[in-house]
C-alpha cells in the first residue's frame, strides 16, 4: 500500500445567521411560571436574540433585563404542547395590569390562546428542567411562534453553540 494517501476531509460548520425579526425583537406576554403563584402578573415584553446568537434577553416594565444562555435550553414547545395559562386568570392579570392595550391583545382576539403559547425549556442538568411561559402578541402570532421555536431549537442544538471554542467563549463574557 505504498501509493495509500490518507485523506483528510475538513470540514467547516458555520454557525447559522440569525434573522433580522429576532435580533430586533416580537412582542410577547410573559406569564408566571406556575399556576398557584398569584403574585406576579402578565406582563408585555419585547423578546431578543444577541446579535451574536448567544443569549435570548427580555425585560419587563420596572426590572432589569432578564437573560438565558441559549445553550442551556432543551426544548420549545408551541401551541397544544406549550403551557397554557388559564383563559380566566390570564384575562384577570390584563385587567389588574391596567394596560388598554394588553387588555385587547388579551380579551379581544380571533385566534385562540393555545395556538399564541411558546414555552421554553432550559436547564443545565436534565432531571433540573425550569420552564418560561410567553403568549404572542404579534399581528401573526402563529407564524411568530413557530418562527422562534424553531430557531431557538436549531440554534440550541447546532454543534458551535454545543462545541464552542476559546474564542467564542471570551466573546460570550
Amino acid at each position: 500500500m505504498a501509493g495509500a494517501e490518507s485523506a483528510v476531509h475538513r470540514v467547516i460548520v458555520e454557525k447559522p445567521s440569525i434573522p433580522e425579526r429576532l435580533i430586533n425583537g416580537s412582542k410577547f406576554i410573559k406569564w408566571p411560571k406556575s399556576d398557584n403563584d398569584d403574585s406576579i402578573i402578565a406582563v408585555q415584553v419585547t423578546l431578543k436574540i444577541d446579535p451574536k446568537g448567544h443569549i435570548i434577553y427580555w425585560q419587563e416594565p420596572g426590572r432589569d433585563t432578564e437573560c438565558l444562555e441559549i445553550s442551556s435550553i432543551r426544548d420549545t414547545r408551541v401551541g397544544k404542547y406549550a403551557k397554557e395559562p388559564k383563559q380566566e386568570k390570564l384575562e384577570r392579570s390584563a385587567q389588574n395590569s391596567g394596560d388598554p392595550q394588553l387588555i385587547k391583545m388579551v380579551c379581544n382576539s380571533s385566534v385562540p390562546v393555545v395556538e399564541k403559547c411558546l414555552t421554553i425549556v432550559y436547564g443545565v442538568k436534565l432531571v433540573e428542567l425550569s420552564f418560561l411561559n410567553f403568549i404572542c402578541v404579534e399581528l401573526d402570532p402563529q407564524q411568530c411562534v413557530k418562527e422562534w421555536a424553531d430557531f431557538l431549537l436549531e440554534l440550541a442544538y447546532h454543534p458551535c453553540t454545543r462545541h464552542i471554542s476559546v474564542q467564542t467563549s471570551i466573546e460570550k463574557a
